[in-house]
């Protein structure tokens, strides 16, 4: 796409002439748009075993740093980290929490140019319905190579709720046996801690809301 600029000159003559002259000329400005960067949920972060009382609390922590066992594991995360890291042992599992079922992390996919930096924003929900939720995890980040990719820190505690990342690019490769990068995507995975805000009722499924932001 190109973007015309006109550009007007005129020049006096010196001394007693009143004469004037002018000169036009089309100039040629290029620009190339990016794509439009967009983020999708694949799984919906669901928690099991939220105890009736106002107050009380119900936790499914996740990694913020790619390791440990509540991590989803590089494979799962599209991660070609020099670790390898595996799926944790308490991955989707609930902390302090009652009742059976299964729990699941939310897993949420940010698309758009390939390589290009981004800005991931996360806010805890608004307290005013009858749970809340402060969720935590890690986004993946790419840097454009092989077996050098991370999953950095995403939650309002540990930096504000704002993590600067690298989309995956075609240079992205995993040679190690763990995650395959796909150019133009990162992954977030969260977990987190819900509270109930008001005395609930037994068997019935609670929504709440909370905001992930992402731009270039």
């Amino acid at each position: 796409m190109q973007h015309k600029i006109k550009i007007l000159a005129t020049l006096l003559t010196a001394g007693l002439s009143v004469n004037s002259f002018a000169a036009q000329q089309v100039l040629n400005g290029a620009f190339t748009t990016i794509k439009a960067v967009t983020i999708s949920e694949i799984t919906p972060i669901s928690f099991i075993g939220l105890t009736l009382g106002a107050a009380t609390t119900c936790g499914m922590s996740h990694s913020v740093d790619g390791s440990g066992q509540d991590y989803l594991g590089d494979v799962a995360m599209r991660l070609g980290s020099a670790e390898l890291n595996a799926p944790g042992t308490d991955a989707n599992t609930m902390d302090s929490c009652t009742g059976a079922g299964t729990a699941a992390f939310g897993v949420y996919e940010i698309d758009g140019a390939s390589g290009s930096a981004v800005t991931v924003t996360i806010a805890n929900s608004v307290t005013t319905g009858d749970v809340s939720i402060v969720p935590q995890g890690c986004v993946g980040d790419y840097d454009g190579g092989s077996n050098g990719d991370t999953c950095e820190p995403l939650a309002v505690a540990t930096n504000a709720g704002v993590t600067a990342i690298q989309l995956a690019g075609a240079g992205d490769v995993g040679t190690l046996g763990e995650g395959t990068p796909l150019a133009g995507t990162s992954l977030i995975a969260l977990g987190g801690v819900v509270t109930a805000e008001n005395t609930l009722t037994a068997g019935t499924p609670y929504t709440v809301d909370f905001t992930i932001d992402v731009t270039y």
